[in-house]
């Protein structure tokens, strides 16, 4: 039997340059993603189990991570940002 893979969205996918370019561009907007973390770290206790379905480059995962003990996941389709959000939070911590 064999199996095929069919991707769900028919679209653009987030992959190479356009992920590059998202990240890019995303990047510029910190400022919001901290402001965000800092909300979430308020709600969600040091030391809960958070997943962030689509971070891309991980932005608010990193900011997260840096207010408080979290055990965080991330949920992305993308083969192109996961290495990119996985050395970004190596390298903050």
């Amino acid at each position: 039997m064999q199996t095929s893979q069919h991707k769900a969205y028919k679209g653009v996918g987030m992959e190479g340059r356009l992920a590059t370019w998202y990240a890019r561009n995303t990047a510029k907007d910190m400022a919001e993603f901290r402001a965000l973390a800092d909300r979430l770290a308020k709600e969600v206790r040091s030391g809960s189990h958070v997943l962030e379905v689509a971070p891309g480059p991980g932005y608010l995962s990193v900011e997260l991570a840096k207010r408080g003990r979290y055990e965080i996941a991330g949920l992305d389709i993308s083969r192109t940002t996961r290495p990119r959000c996985r050395l970004r939070t190596k390298r903050s911590t």
